[in-house]
């Protein structure tokens, strides 16, 4: 069974945007995975690491998307982004302290659900105004 199973509630509508997010879920699965086999610190941080990178490219392109079709509101999206990375990088700390938990997990999992469920599916009815489903930009 997947930790974080990818279902249709989860469409936006942009494909682009839709498979960056399933890019995310796997990765969230394969760190529940190490987390729960007990791997050590060195493969969950490279886990975390790709993580961090992944979404800061995704949120980066989103946000250059929403600023292309003047979305209202662009700011919300981009601190939630901000406290995104932000919880990672904490996560990233705790990791060298050895005290990573699958609580990590399941917040990242709660946090990109709710995110995709909420902010991403507001941002999607916008696109989808503007007639945008398959364009995201490359930097």
């Amino acid at each position: 069974m997947t930790f974080f199973q990818w279902g249709e509630i989860y469409e936006s509508g942009n494909e682009i945007i839709d498979n960056d997010h399933k890019v995310l879920l796997r990765l969230i699965n394969d760190l529940y995975l190490e987390m729960a086999r007990g791997d050590g610190k060195e493969i969950v941080n490279s886990t975390l690491d790709q993580l961090v990178d992944y979404s800061k490219n995704h949120f980066r392109r989103e946000e250059m998307l929403m600023k292309s079709i003047d979305y209202p509101y662009f700011e919300e999206h981009e601190t939630q982004h901000d406290a995104f990375i932000a919880m990672i990088s904490k996560f990233l700390k705790r990791t060298n302290s050895d005290s990573i938990t699958l609580d990590m997990a399941n917040f990242l999992k709660n946090w990109l659900s709710n995110h995709i469920l909420v902010s991403d599916k507001k941002f999607a009815y916008h696109l989808e105004l503007k007639n945008i489903t398959k364009q995201l930009p490359d930097k």
